[in-house]
């Protein structure tokens, strides 16, 4: 089988999207597919050859609209190639002009097409932003959610976004995999080890993510004012907040460490799909605490997780009292590794989207 998929973001630019793409990606390769992403190069870096990263423009993003806009020749080129032989095309995200593209040119030569929603509308926005993106769903959302013979999202608030827009379109929710080799909690010694290594010598809230508004770094920030040790990691403009230490965007690995080395992860974010660093968080043993927001009460229950509301004296007490309470710190870290290796499994959600690649496949709706 001949999978394309379409992203608007490949890696080494940081995001969730970017590892789902490309942990598919691999995964469909050492199945025995064959497999060609498509993407901007809005960062540049080394990629392998089957990944092909076109010219685009991303001044939106750093006003909190990640929406590259593509060269349109070099796109329709590097589709027009890939179709020749696909399978089935593999779009993500319902927004993006990529999408729309590369979903119409599939359907005019019969080629199946998959969507992956993966956040829906982005919530908080200014009202301006609110307006465009309202603008953008009714017309290239609505065509993109249209073109797809199936639809996958990762939460029940995307799915009745998508719903509504492409009525009895088959629509699936479809939990992203992980590697449980590379999160997995570490040996005593070697947490000691990362602790040091790090500069973590109190109990530490690990806060990973952008510092956006919707994910919440701005409430975790003032939380912690005078409360709490806080690290944060990840793509951000500016000095940080007083009082945490904040490491910049890193690679995976070292990302594995700080969960490694944490006493808990903190990320009260809203208008999400579901943040692929909660489970990542999870099986690598760590506790989490989240917002109290249908992204994550649709996939975690309070006896894998902490739920707080979303303003920052609740997060400081939530925070503050599990970095002082060990053994329901240990509890919740413990039953939510074994939660996150049941529920996301990388041979499951592979075997899921191969379904969903199938000719014929049919999502629950």
């Amino acid at each position: 089988m001949h999978v394309v998929q379409v992203s608007p973001y490949l890696l080494p630019h940081h995001g969730g999207i970017e590892f789902v793409v490309d942990d598919l990606r691999r995964g469909l390769a050492d199945a025995g597919h064959r497999v060609t992403v498509i993407g901007s190069d809005a960062h540049p870096g080394a990629r392998p050859p089957e990944v092909v990263a076109l010219p685009a423009w991303n001044g939106l993003e750093q006003r909190g609209v990640p929406w590259p806009l593509f060269a349109p020749a070099p796109l329709l080129r590097a589709l027009r190639a890939a179709l020749a032989d696909a399978d089935v095309v593999h779009v993500h995200g319902m927004l993006q002009a990529s999408s729309l593209v590369a979903a119409a040119m599939a359907r005019r030569r019969g080629v199946r097409v998959v969507l992956t929603e993966h956040t829906g509308r982005i919530r908080p926005r200014p009202v301006l932003l609110r307006g465009i993106e309202a603008v953008a769903a009714a017309s290239i959302g609505r065509l993109c959610c249209r073109l797809a013979d199936e639809i996958s999202v990762l939460n029940s608030r995307v799915e009745s976004e998508v719903r509504a827009l492409a009525p009895g379109r088959p629509v699936r929710r479809v939990r992203n995999g992980l590697d449980p080799e590379l999160f997995r909690p570490p040996a005593p010694e070697r947490r000691a080890e990362l602790r040091s290594r790090w500069g973590l010598t109190r109990p530490t809230a690990l806060f990973v993510g952008r510092r956006v508004e919707r994910k919440g770094f701005d409430l975790v920030a003032q939380a912690a004012r005078g409360a709490f040790d806080l690290v944060g990691c990840g793509r951000g403009e500016g000095p940080a907040p007083e009082g945490v230490r904040w490491l910049g965007a890193l690679e995976r690995e070292q990302v594995v460490e700080l969960y490694q080395a944490a006493d808990l992860l903190v990320l009260p974010a809203r208008g999400e799909g579901f943040p692929l660093v909660v489970p990542e968080a999870m099986a690598c043993g760590l506790c989490v605490v989240v917002g109290d927001e249908v992204a994550f009460r649709d996939h975690l229950t309070p006896d894998v997780a902490a739920f707080c509301p979303l303003e920052p004296e609740a997060i400081r007490a939530v925070v503050g009292g599990l970095l002082f309470d060990e053994a329901r710190r240990h509890a919740l870290g413990r039953a939510g590794r074994a939660f996150a290796l049941r529920h996301f499994e990388a041979r499951a959600a592979l075997e899921t989207y191969m379904a969903l690649y199938a000719p014929g496949a049919r999502a629950a709706v």
